[in-house]
C-alpha cells in the first residue's frame, strides 16, 4: 500500500510539472504551450498562415480544368508561374503554360519522374518546347503534389491531376486564392526546395 501511494504521489508531481511547462491542460488534456516545443513537434514544412482574398471552387467533371486554365493564363509578363505536377495529359493546361512562357512569363514546371519516363505527354511537349521543366527526385515514390503559383500571390490546388482523365472521367476538387501571398510565399518555398533537389527533363521527339 504504502508503494501505491507512492507512485501515485510522483505521478502527481509528474503532471503538475507538464502544466507547468505547458505539456498538459490543467483539464488533462495535452496541448503544448510554449512556442518553441510547438515549434520543435510540427512536422517538416508545416506552417500555418492567415489566409486572405477571395476564393474560387471548381469540380470535375465540370469547370476544373478550365478554372486551372484560367489561373494560368492570369500570369503577368516578368512574373512567374510555378507548377508541380504528379500526372500530365491535359493539353489545355499544357498550351496555357507555353502560351504564358511565350509572353514572357517566368516558367517552372516539376512533374513526376515516372510519369516523364514513358511515353510522350504534355510534361515532354513542354521540355521539347524550352519550357524549364524538371523531373521529380526518385527518391518520392510518387511525387503526388498538384498546385500552381502565379506571380507569387496566387495559388491554385486540389486533388486534380492535369490530365484529360481528371477533366473528364475522374471526381476531382480545385481550390484558388486569388491575391493569398501568404499562403503563396509557403508553396513557393516548398516549389524552391523541390526544384534543387529535381533534375532537369530530358528532350523527346
Amino acid at each position: 500500500m504504502y508503494t501505491l501511494v507512492r507512485w501515485f504521489r510522483r505521478l502527481m508531481l509528474l503532471r503538475k510539472a507538464m502544466v507547468v511547462f505547458g505539456l498538459l491542460g490543467a483539464g488533462g488534456g495535452a496541448y503544448v504551450g510554449i512556442p518553441h516545443i510547438q515549434q520543435a513537434l510540427a512536422q517538416p514544412g508545416e506552417a500555418k498562415v492567415q489566409a486572405s482574398g477571395e476564393m474560387t471552387v471548381g469540380f470535375s467533371p465540370g469547370n476544373a480544368e478550365a478554372l486551372v486554365v484560367d489561373v494560368i493564363k492570369r500570369a503577368a509578363k516578368g512574373g512567374s508561374l510555378e507548377v508541380a505536377a504528379y500526372e500530365f495529359t491535359s493539353k489545355p493546361v499544357a498550351e496555357a503554360i507555353l502560351a504564358a512562357h511565350r509572353r514572357g512569363v517566368r516558367v517552372r514546371v516539376v512533374v513526376d519522374q515516372e510519369r516523364l519516363s514513358g511515353k510522350y505527354n504534355a510534361g515532354t511537349y513542354l521540355a521539347n518546347n524550352h519550357v524549364p521543366l524538371r523531373a521529380s527526385n526518385p527518391r518520392y515514390k510518387i511525387f503526388h503534389h498538384k498546385f500552381v503559383i502565379v506571380d507569387g500571390k496566387t495559388l491554385q490546388t486540389g486533388s486534380f491531376n492535369y490530365t484529360t482523365a481528371a477533366a473528364k472521367s475522374n471526381a476531382e476538387n480545385v481550390l484558388v486564392m486569388w491575391d493569398a501571398p501568404a499562403v503563396a510565399a509557403v508553396y513557393a518555398k516548398e516549389f524552391e526546395r523541390i526544384w534543387m533537389e529535381s533534375q532537369d527533363a530530358k528532350q523527346k521527339y
